[in-house]
């Protein structure tokens, strides 16, 4: 019977995984062992794997206001075909909270304690299949805090940033490994002029990066050696302080408006391989007018968002 029943759980296992969140949340609530089944650490992965090989056309996104939300977007329409609200509880210290970066289905917040809403800080990480999330140690100076997230490929290791303003203007930068014990890990101090930019940084294939408006240049952290490089910006430097990151696909973008007379447009860069010389070089994809890129679909479209409404672009 033992290994009747390893195959039936794996055959379960197997159907959940195909099910929206909201919906694997609620099969928590069956049995002991479905619950236990969902909230095992292999089938966060499983949920995110099958999502990734779905050809359905249909994505779907986390988005926070004042709560959490799921929604499933339908490529084939264009619309947004499914909105649930999730009634995810923090603790009771926390008196706000906003989504700040992804990775492999888990979600970073940043968030104010009690009624100091001006100091947000990198403070836990939420799986939303399970609603099991991690506190991270408050860092107990007021001072504004840029963090990143993200994991290392190899080795499945995730890791927080973040880095503080110290008085003589050199930036503390400090890492939290989940797993190992030893809470907010000192890294150094390093001089790079982040100037206003307050931007959670961007994940991309075991790399954070930050944009450095002093500079013109982009701040890359490694999270297997936890050292600093830069990569150059787009060409492009007229408003460099409007340039944002973010990711399309597999990819490391830049988006960054184009003001007329009448309209605005968004030229959109990817960072990639130049496979002559073998190193990384910007790309410019797309020239979007009147609304900004959101994401990549599998088809290879560009779901953008403006003026309260959302448009495909293929």
């Amino acid at each position: 019977m033992g290994k009747l029943d390893d195959l039936l759980l794996e055959i379960i296992s197997d159907i959940l995984s195909r099910l929206l969140a909201e919906s694997v949340l609620e099969c928590k609530l069956v049995s002991k062992s479905w619950k236990d089944l969902v909230s095992h650490r292999s089938f966060s992965q499983l949920h995110l794997n099958r999502l990734n090989i779905d050809d359905s056309g249909k994505l779907g996104f986390i988005f926070t206001t004042n709560t959490m939300h799921y929604t499933m977007y339908d490529e084939i329409s264009g619309t947004c075909i499914r909105t649930a609200r999730d009634n995810f509880r923090t603790p009771a210290i926390i008196s706000g909270y906003y989504a700040v970066a992804f990775c492999n289905g888990l979600v970073c917040f940043d968030a104010a304690y009690g009624d100091d809403w001006k100091y947000f800080q990198p403070s836990f990480i939420l799986n939303p299949i399970t609603r099991e999330y991690v506190m991270l140690p408050r860092i107990e100076i007021k001072v504004q805090v840029m963090c990143g997230f993200g994991c290392i490929p190899s080795t499945n290791v995730y890791k927080v940033i973040r880095m503080y303003e110290l008085a003589d203007k050199h930036v503390q930068v400090e890492v939290y490994t989940f797993g190992s014990g030893n809470g907010w890990r000192d890294v150094g101090q390093i001089d790079y002029p982040f100037g206003r930019n307050r931007l959670p940084g961007v994940f991309v294939d075991g790399a954070v990066y930050w944009f450095l408006p002093g500079q013109s240049s982009i701040a890359a952290f490694n999270l297997a050696d936890e050292r600093f490089s830069q990569v150059p910006s787009p060409p492009f430097l007229f408003y460099y302080y409007s340039l944002h990151l973010g990711v399309l696909g597999d990819f490391l973008c830049a988006t960054y408006p184009i003001y007329g007379l009448s309209s605005c447009s968004f030229d959109v860069w990817v960072l990639k391989k130049n496979n002559e010389n073998h190193g990384m070089s910007w790309i410019k994809q797309f020239n979007l007018v009147g609304y900004e890129p959101f994401t990549f679909t599998k088809s290879g479209g560009v779901i953008c968002c403006g003026a309260g409404r959302t448009n495909l672009y293929r």
